[in-house]
């Protein structure tokens, strides 16, 4: 009884999550498309019972914007008509 009750537990919080990855993978449109988005993680981390961390040990800034850089070289990397 117990094992059925933690499947279908497991498959509504499948469920729950990929409405939200989905909503999310929806909405992507300038500056949507950037990795971080922490309203997403912390959805996503509530649905499972996970607790979002205080500490949250942010880059320095300047990895950051290096990082952020990086995102954007990997989206627009071979598209000539976005540059």
């Amino acid at each position: 009884m117990i094992i059925m009750s933690n499947k279908r537990i497991r498959a509504e919080q499948a469920s729950v999550a990929r409405r939200i990855l989905q909503r999310h993978a929806s909405s992507q449109k300038g500056h949507n498309n950037c990795w971080y988005h922490p309203e997403v993680l912390e959805e996503l981390m509530r649905v499972f019972g996970i607790e979002y961390p205080t500490d949250r040990n942010l880059l320095p800034r300047s990895e950051f914007r290096l990082r952020c850089q990086e995102y954007e070289c990997e989206v627009y990397e071979g598209r000539q008509d976005k540059l």
